[in-house]
């Protein structure tokens, strides 16, 4: 065999990368040259990084520079993900190292989370989720809500940071790792304690908007939700809040997820009630049903609906097959994938017409209450 003939098959060059950008976006002013300066951002040569890598934990330039120069100007892309999350990340490292302008890009950055945030739930939510929100009772502010959905006499806190996993924590130190979660998670859901409370079973309460202009929840809210969303992918946060997390007995359960998460659930979850419901299992059956990630929980529910059978099990553990089941269809609705097997599809068994047409003349009803009914008969569909 030809050993550089098979290298060709698993490498790129600046022509091959600008003729399938062209391709895949339709957009033929993507040039060679354009092509090359991306792949010259992203690109490690060996011999020249990683002169100080000596154990795993150590920090791997690789995971900022995924791509790999080979010889006669080819290039080797281990893993495509490896890049998205380098794409992602590293304009943030770049501003950070302008000392003048660090101070602006924190300030920024938590702006610009709870931009994408509110951006993404208005998709699930509509005009019903508000951002900056401040709780006043009369002249006095209450708190401050990052993000707030009001589903009725249901609320949903949405408390986000722009903090993500420093280096030392990704290799396994214990202060490290307690010292990003208290800001990362623990002080989001703190907040979102005070803000709870702030709003739940009060009356003569307002939300005040940053135009200056409120909202009367009408009736009191008599369930709120916490969920704590994290700028950047925080490995193992669903294990971590079982280890670390502060709370009384009696404080509610925070759901802890990604803005990644949070874009894929709204994705499928584009109906306020289907959201909350979702949310509402996950709070109820905190302790019952466990998964690595947030994405195998939510595959589980849209493939079953989030619900354990008592006479079955007290306990499930749900392995990474059904976020498989996201990853298939994900990819096959934006067209790099064929359509998955039957068996392998991603729908709600569990649904049906007459249930989709009650829910859907119970939303027409002007009601705060009418979301208990909705929330009972979502129940229903588990039994």
């Amino acid at each position: 065999y030809d050993a550089d003939k098979i290298l060709d098959v698993f490498s790129f060059d600046a022509k091959e990368l600008s003729d399938f950008a062209k391709k895949a976006t339709k957009d033929k002013r993507i040039s060679i040259e354009s092509s090359q300066k991306f792949i010259d951002t992203f690109t490690s040569v060996p011999g020249s990084v990683n002169a100080d890598f000596t154990v795993p934990s150590d920090r791997n330039s690789l995971n900022a520079f995924p791509i790999i120069k080979l010889p006669g100007d080819r290039y080797y892309l281990n893993s495509t993900f490896n890049l998205s999350e380098s794409i992602y990340n590293l304009p943030w490292i770049w501003m950070l190292h302008d000392k003048k302008y660090k101070t602006t890009a924190e300030s920024n950055r938590g702006i610009n989370v709870e931009t994408l945030a509110h951006g993404l739930l208005q998709r699930s939510f509509g005009d019903n989720v508000y951002h900056s929100v401040k709780v006043k009772r009369g002249s006095t502010i209450l708190t401050d809500i990052d993000g707030l959905a009001v589903i009725g006499n249901k609320a949903i806190i949405f408390q986000e940071k722009s903090k993500w996993l420093t280096d030392l924590s990704k290799s396994g130190d214990e202060a490290s790792l307690h010292s990003d979660f208290q800001k990362a998670i623990q002080d989001a859901y703190d907040q979102g304690l005070v803000s709870r409370q702030a709003i739940l079973n009060q009356d003569g309460i307002v939300f005040e908007l940053p135009d200056g202009s409120a909202i009367n929840p009408g009736e009191a809210i008599d369930e709120a939700y916490i969920v704590c969303v994290t700028a950047s992918v925080y490995p193992a946060q669903m294990i971590q809040s079982m280890q670390y997390l502060k709370k009384q007995d009696d404080d509610p359960v925070p759901i802890t997820i990604s803005l990644l998460d949070l874009d894929i659930i709204t994705y499928y979850l584009q109906d306020p009630y289907d959201f909350l419901y979702y949310i509402q299992q996950r709070v109820l059956l905190n302790d019952k049903i466990h998964a690595e990630s947030e994405i195998a929980l939510l595959g589980y529910h849209l493939r079953y609906r989030l619900y354990i059978n008592p006479d079955e099990a007290d306990k499930m553990y749900l392995d990474s097959s059904y976020g498989q089941l996201i990853d298939a269809d994900i990819m096959y609705r934006a067209g790099y994938a064929d359509e998955p097997k039957e068996k392998d599809k991603l729908r709600m068994q569990l649904d049906n017409d007459l249930y989709r047409q009650i829910i859907s003349e119970l939303k027409t009803i002007d009601e705060p209450r009418i979301t208990d009914v909705i929330l009972f008969l979502s129940g229903l569909m588990n039994l």
